[in-house]
């Protein structure tokens, strides 16, 4: 087993939901893990009665389609219809819906909403869209431009969680961080400041643009599947030592 990450300090930033695959992956190359989630999933402003009332509607679409393992989550306790289709993005979001017995139609390769969008076939029927508060409009078009009718329901939000002084000061000693999207550099310059590390891996191309603009030394991982992660993480130039700071700092 390659022992790429020997010595070093990596910060993840993935929600304690979601964070097992990429940990193991570290770990298994001989790096160490310090985890910052910096968002929680919780139930929708709500309370998931949007959601309940399209469910118990179920038979009357042809897909229901989920852009994040959170969104496939929240479809545990409901059977899935013969007649229904799933369709997620990426490997997680299939895993996802293998864990509440759901089988996956069609998984996009491109893991985003418009990715998935044009992963399906030009054709008609209905679409339930589950997806996050946050969620873009993205994957609606998309879809409505092949053809489909489509429903979206929130199903779930993120929230910030608290974090202790003990957790920031560890985040401020590692060597890279892992950024997923735009957001997470957002929270992690507001919550780090100067401590953020300064080489970072990023999931795609707007979360890279965003550790650039933050004045991070950035490589793009080729996907976000926890083996293409660690390759990113042990590839390019030597990280930079990390920048430490006392808790009390103010810089």
């Amino acid at each position: 087993m390659s022992r790429s990450l020997d010595g070093r300090r990596i910060l993840s930033c993935r929600p304690e939901t979601r964070a097992a695959a990429l940990h193991a992956a570290i770990q298994d190359a001989g790096g160490t893990v310090v985890h910052l989630p910096l968002i929680a999933v919780v139930p929708p402003a709500d309370g998931g009665e949007a959601l309940r009332a399209a469910l118990s509607r179920l038979d009357r679409y042809d897909w229901v389609a989920c852009t994040s393992p959170a969104g496939a989550a929240a479809l545990a306790g409901t059977e899935q219809p013969r007649r229904i289709r799933a369709a997620g993005v990426g490997d997680s979001t299939a895993k996802a819906f293998a864990d509440i017995d759901w089988t996956v139609d069609l998984v996009a390769g491109e893991e985003t909403a418009a990715g998935l969008s044009r992963s399906f076939p030009v054709g008609s029927g209905r679409v339930l869209a589950v997806l996050g508060e946050l969620a873009g409009d993205d994957l609606r078009r998309g879809l409505e431009a092949r053809g489909y009718e489509v429903e979206t329901v929130v199903a779930y939000r993120t929230v910030q969680p608290d974090h202790t002084t003990e957790q920031l000061a560890a985040a401020g000693c590692c060597d890279s961080v892992v950024v997923s999207a735009p957001s997470v550099v957002e929270r992690l310059v507001a919550l780090l400041g100067a401590g953020v590390p300064r080489r970072a891996v990023a999931y795609g191309p707007r979360s890279g643009a965003a550790a650039r603009a933050a004045g991070l030394e950035v490589i793009v991982a080729t996907s976000p599947r926890p083996v293409d992660v660690v390759a990113a993480l042990a590839g390019g130039p030597d990280p930079a030592p990390p920048i430490r700071r006392s808790p009390e700092s103010t810089e």
